[in-house]
């Protein structure tokens, strides 16, 4: 009865994210404001009215862009957005998304067999798409999804409010929400009081350098809600390449290593001379992320979209012991019979 009541005041009261710092939703059910900001810098980026019974709307404004509701089709530049659309019901809604290769929606892969959903590279006819949703970039039509730099995994996952207006499934996707963070919550509870909190080396060498997100962002939340502490805690944005000599030397002690890429301990050896120094690696605990059945990395779409299972998920390779339940699905470890000589 709490969660209902909270879904009926988020309908009706102007509503920031309790986590998301991207968005602001605004006004009367029939002409809802939606304002885009950056999450990291608060830039405002985007001013929207979503109109679902235009006898409410005054006329417009300059510089915002109205939304009649239902939209006749949205196409999503990156894969992470589809699972929202697939949460709400709502994936007859996508019309087109960017690249078939990294999708890993087995729902999303049927529909793109039955030649329902167009790629980047199809031309799109006029008026089939109405909406274009982007990450990292801006066009007059497209509305900017900044789910990715919300610096809390919850931040990330309430995006799923912006996809619930736009496909007037908003009061599915408040419920939805609220349920997976009172999970989070509870998940996280489970490691608060841990004394050992192991240290988490992230990723792998990309083009000669180390990416690494740095701690202000929802991979650093992440680490510390799982009840561990990040190599990398102490620097700040989405993505710092280091110098591999760098984050060798830093990471020599860390006891997890995620992500190091889809290799067997000896090809890792191989693209990272020196990786067989690392503690994590010693101990066997280095654990990558399968490709998904459909193809593309689900951690991006399934993963992010339910922060409470993937933190389930952490909390298994961390501290197994504190779970009844193990959860594997985003991270499998290396097999120590593939370690060089």
């Amino acid at each position: 009865m709490k969660l209902l009541l909270l879904v009926l005041i988020f309908l009706s009261e102007p509503f920031a994210g309790q986590y998301a710092r991207g968005f602001l939703i605004s006004g009367p059910r029939e002409c809802r404001n939606l304002d885009i900001f950056h999450p990291r810098t608060g830039e405002l980026q985007q001013k929207f009215r979503i109109i679902s019974n235009r006898n409410y709307c005054s006329p417009g404004s300059l510089g915002v862009r109205d939304l009649v509701l239902p939209l006749k089709g949205v196409f999503t530049h990156s894969t992470s957005q589809i699972a929202f659309f697939e949460r709400l019901g709502a994936i007859t809604d996508v019309v087109g998304t960017n690249g078939f290769i990294w999708v890993s929606s087995n729902l999303m892969q049927r529909r793109i067999v039955s030649n329902l959903i167009r790629e980047t590279a199809s031309p799109l006819k006029e008026g089939e798409v109405e909406l274009v949703f982007l990450s990292g970039s801006y066009k007059p039509s497209s509305i900017q999804f900044n789910e990715y730099l919300e610096p809390h995994p919850l931040g990330y996952a309430e995006w799923i409010r912006v996809v619930g207006l736009l496909t007037q499934r908003q009061a599915l996707a408040d419920f939805f929400f609220e349920a997976q963070k009172l999970r989070y919550l509870k998940i996280r509870s489970l490691v608060s009081d841990l004394k050992y909190r192991p240290l988490v080396l992230l990723n792998s060498v990309y083009d000669g350098k180390w990416p690494v997100p740095g701690g202000d962002t929802w991979w650093g939340q992440f680490i510390e809600d799982a009840g561990a502490n990040y190599v990398f805690s102490h620097l700040q944005g989405v993505s710092i390449g280091l110098p591999v000599s760098e984050v060798l030397l830093k990471a020599s002690q860390a006891d997890v290593w995620l992500n190091p890429g889809a290799f067997s301990c000896q090809e890792l050896e191989k693209k990272i001379p020196g990786s067989q120094k690392i503690k994590a690696w010693q101990r066997g605990e280095v654990y990558a992320r399968p490709s998904a059945s459909g193809g593309g990395d689900d951690w991006y779409e399934s993963g992010l979209a339910n922060p409470d299972k993937a933190l389930h998920e952490l909390i298994s390779i961390l501290h197994p012991d504190r779970l009844e339940q193990k959860y594997n699905r985003w991270f499998l470890p290396l097999s120590s019979d593939d370690k060089g000589d």
